[in-house]
């Protein structure tokens, strides 16, 4: 029988086992595209879309943001794109908000609003 002290083997049990849990909590954030996603929806005149972090929404944009009036996306491409630029920010902690040369960038037509 190996003969263990017990100091250095409960250290490296519970370093183990913590290390397990972190990776396990790291892969749960990181984990299953459904919990973070964008999701389209038909509005009246339009479409628009809602941003779901770990299954909750916490974004619903049911118009294109950055202009004014309540203009809703022409198609569900259009607010299914913006949506994934607005998700991409809160993932990387940056503003969430949408300008108006984000709207040009996207291609929308904003020369008769």
């Amino acid at each position: 029988m190996i003969n263990f002290t017990k100091k250095p083997f409960l250290f490296t049990l519970l370093f183990t086992v913590l290390s397990l849990f972190v990776l396990y909590k790291v892969c749960q954030y990181f984990s299953p595209a459904d919990s973070n996603r964008v999701k389209t929806y038909q509005v009246s005149g339009g479409w628009g879309y809602q941003i779901i972090i770990k299954n909750k929404v916490l974004i619903d944009q049911p118009f294109i943001p950055g202009l004014p009036g309540k203009l809703a996306f022409p198609d569900k491409k259009s607010a299914a794109k913006t949506g994934k630029i607005v998700l991409h920010r809160l993932l990387n902690h940056q503003s969430p908000t949408i300008t108006e040369e984000d709207i040009k960038e996207l291609g929308f037509d904003v020369s008769g609003i």
